[in-house]
C-alpha cells in the first residue's frame, strides 16, 4: 500500500488544538495548589481539601474525553491513532489522582492528632481501613443530629452536618476517598479502551481503512523515540501495562507501594544521620552544662563564655552584628520549615511534572510528525473546543484558596464556635491562631475546653497545652477544663492538666472545684491528685458543700478515708 492521499480522518473534537491546549493547561494548573501547599514545608488541612476539589474536577471532566471516544469509535469511527492520542491525554489527567496521594501522606505523616508513622506497616493499615470503609450504607433518615448528642468517639470522623452529594441523597450512600475512586476508575477505563484497541488495532472500532493505514505508514512518539504504530512490542507492552491497572482499587495499589517503599527507604537512609545529630546534641548540652558550672563556682571556664558556638564556623569577616544575626534568623526559620519526610513528596511531585512534559511533548511531536497522513480540519475549530477550554474556569476558580492569607484566629474561633473536626483545629493552630482565642456564646468556647470537655482526647490536649492553651478559661458554665475532666472521671487528662499550671482551686460550674466534681465522681485516684496538687479541700459550694460533704452525702467510703488521713496530717479544722 503506498501513500497517495491523506487516509486517516480530522477529528478536531478528539484531539483539535483547543481541547489538547485545555488538557495541557489545566494539568500543569494542578500542579500549583501543590507546590503552594509545599511552600512552608507542610500540608495544611485547608490546602489538602482545595486539591482534593481541583483534582475531583479535572478526573470529572477527564471522563467525557475517554466516554466521547468509545462511543465515536461504536458509531461514527475513531481511528486507531487518535485513540492513541486519547490514551495519552488520558495518562496525563490521571496525575491529578497522584498528586493528590503524595499531598495525603505528606499531610499525615505530620506531627498532629492523626499523625501516621512511617512505615509501611502503619500506612498499610491506614489504607485498609480507609477503603474498608470507603462506602457506607446508610439509613434512610439522614442524622442530622446536633454536636452536641452525638458520641464523642466518632466526632473525628464523622463532622455535624456533612454536605450530601446526589449519590448519597438518593441512596443513602458515603464515599470516602473521592479522589482515590475517581482516579481508580478513570484508570480502569483508560485501560479498557488500551485493551480493546491493542487487542487488535486494525480492527478497533468501525474505521477500518484508517485503521489499516495508520498500521501500514503512522509512528507515535514515546521519550523522544518514534516507534511505528505496527510493532509488535508497543503492541505486547501496551497490553501488559493496560492489563495490570484495569482492576479498579488493585491499579492504585502498585504506584502506592512504590511512594510507600521510598518513604521506607528513605526513613532508613536517614537513620544514621538522626543518630549523629542526636550524638551532637548531646556533645553540646554536655558542654554547656560544663560552662554553666564553671561560671557559677566562680572559676574559669572550661569554654569560651560570651561569643559564638565553639562548634560553628567563624564569621566571614566584613559582616556587621545586624547582617550575622540576620543569617541566624534565616538558618532558624529554614530549620523550622523543613521537614525530613519532605523530600519524598517533593521527588514524587517532580517526576509527576516530569512525566505530563513528556507526554505533552511525545503528543504534540507525535501529531506534527504524522500531519501528512491526516486530512484537513483537525485545526478546525469547533464547539467541543470551546467547551472545553471553558472548562478551564474551573481548575481556574479552585486557585483562589492558595495564596490568601486569612486571620487565622477569627478563623480558630469559628471552628471552635461551630465544634468543627480536631484536624481542622489543630491546623489552624499550627497556623498560627491564637490558642486562647475566645468563641463568645459556644458551650465550649475555647479549643482546649472543646477537646477535653466534648471530646476528651488526650493527644489534641497534649498539643494544645505545650502551644501555650491557658486551662484555666471556663466554659458558659463557669466550668474550667480541669473541673470537666474531674467530673467525667478522666485521670490522664487531670494529671495532664495540673502538669501544666491548672489551678484546682478555681471555682464554679456545677460542683464547685475540682475536687468537689472528683468527689462526686466517685475517683478516690483523682481526689488523691488533687489534694497532692494543692486542692483546698475546706472550700464550700456545689449542691453539696465541702468535697468531703460531697463523698458522704454519695457514701464513698474509700475518699472520705482519703479526706480523714489528709485532715489529720494538715491539722484537720475542716474535717467538720
Amino acid at each position: 500500500m503506498s501513500l497517495e492521499a491523506p487516509c486517516i480522518p480530522a477529528e478536531p473534537e478528539i484531539s483539535g488544538i483547543g481541547v489538547r491546549v485545555a488538557i495541557y493547561a489545566q494539568n500543569l494548573l494542578s500542579f500549583i495548589p501543590a507546590i503552594s501547599a509545599l511552600s512552608d514545608g507542610e500540608v495544611a488541612i485547608y490546602e489538602l481539601e482545595a486539591v482534593k476539589d481541583q483534582s475531583t474536577t479535572i478526573l470529572i471532566t477527564a471522563f467525557g474525553i475517554l466516554i466521547s471516544a468509545m462511543v465515536q469509535a461504536r458509531t461514527l469511527g475513531l481511528p486507531n491513532f487518535h485513540a492513541n492520542v486519547v490514551l495519552n491525554l488520558s495518562w496525563m489527567n490521571n496525575t491529578n489522582t497522584f498528586i493528590y496521594f503524595l499531598l495525603y501522606v505528606q499531610h499525615k505523616s505530620q506531627l498532629g492528632p492523626q499523625q501516621i508513622k512511617s512505615d509501611l506497616e502503619s500506612w498499610f493499615r491506614h489504607f485498609k481501613a480507609h477503603f474498608s470503609h470507603s462506602v457506607i450504607l446508610g439509613d434512610r433518615d439522614l442524622d442530622l443530629k446536633p454536636e452536641g448528642q452525638r458520641d464523642s468517639a466518632t466526632v473525628l470522623e464523622n463532622p455535624a452536618l456533612e454536605p450530601q452529594s446526589l449519590l448519597s441523597a438518593i441512596f443513602r450512600v458515603k464515599v470516602r476517598g473521592v479522589v482515590g475512586l475517581l482516579g481508580s476508575l478513570h484508570l480502569s477505563m483508560m485501560s479498557a479502551l488500551g485493551l480493546w484497541l491493542w487487542a487488535n488495532p486494525r480492527s478497533f472500532g468501525t474505521a477500518r481503512e484508517a485503521n489499516a493505514c495508520a498500521m501500514e505508514f503512522s509512528s507515535t512518539i514515546i521519550f523522544g523515540r518514534s516507534v511505528p504504530l505496527a510493532s509488535s512490542g508497543l503492541r505486547i507492552w501496551s497490553l501488559l501495562i493496560y492489563a495490570v491497572l484495569l482492576v479498579p482499587g488493585l491499579n492504585l495499589l502498585w504506584p502506592t507501594m512504590l511512594f510507600l517503599f521510598l518513604i521506607k527507604f528513605y526513613s532508613a537512609w536517614r537513620k544514621p544521620q538522626q543518630r549523629r545529630d542526636a550524638r551532637k546534641a548531646r556533645r553540646a548540652a554536655q558542654k554547656q552544662k560544663l560552662k554553666l558550672d564553671s561560671n557559677s563556682s566562680g572559676r574559669q571556664s572550661l569554654l569560651p563564655t560570651p561569643g559564638p558556638d565553639p562548634t560553628s564556623h567563624p564569621p566571614p569577616p566584613g559582616l556587621t552584628k545586624r547582617a550575622r544575626s540576620f543569617a541566624r534568623r534565616s538558618l532558624w526559620a529554614l530549620q523550622m520549615w523543613y521537614n525530613p519526610f519532605l523530600l519524598p513528596t517533593v521527588l514524587g511531585m517532580v517526576l509527576l511534572f516530569a512525566i505530563n512534559i513528556i507526554f505533552i511533548v511525545d503528543t504534540e511531536v507525535t501529531l506534527r510528525t504524522n500531519r501528512p497522513l491526516q486530512e484537513e480540519g483537525e485545526s478546525d475549530w469547533t464547539f467541543g473546543q470551546t467547551l472545553a477550554l471553558l472548562l478551564l474556569v474551573l481548575p481556574l476558580r479552585d486557585l483562589r484558596v492558595f495564596g490568601a492569607r486569612r486571620d487565622v484566629s477569627a478563623s480558630l474561633r469559628n471552628a471552635v464556635h461551630w465544634q468543627a473536626e480536631t484536624d481542622i483545629l489543630w491546623d489552624l493552630v499550627r497556623r498560627g491562631a491564637d490558642v486562647n482565642v475566645e468563641a463568645e456564646g459556644a458551650q465550649y468556647p475555647t479549643v482546649l475546653l472543646l477537646a477535653v470537655a466534648r471530646r476528651r482526647d488526650v493527644e489534641f490536649t497534649k498539643i494544645l497545652l505545650s502551644c501555650g492553651a491557658n486551662p484555666d478559661i471556663p466554659d458558659s458554665t463557669s466550668c474550667t477544663a480541669l473541673q470537666a475532666a474531674a467530673s467525667q472521671g478522666n485521670l490522664e487528662l487531670v494529671k495532664l492538666l495540673l502538669a501544666h499550671g491548672a489551678n484546682p482551686n478555681i471555682e464554679g460550674g456545677q460542683h464547685g472545684t475540682a475536687l468537689q466534681a472528683a468527689a462526686v465522681s466517685g475517683n478516690r485516684e483523682i481526689v488523691k491528685v488533687l489534694l497532692e496538687h494543692g486542692a483546698d479541700a475546706s472550700i464550700q459550694g456545689g449542691k453539696y458543700g465541702t468535697a468531703l460533704q460531697a463523698a458522704s452525702n454519695l457514701q464513698y467510703t474509700e475518699i472520705v478515708e482519703l479526706f480523714q488521713a489528709q485532715a489529720q496530717r494538715g491539722g484537720g479544722h475542716w474535717l467538720h
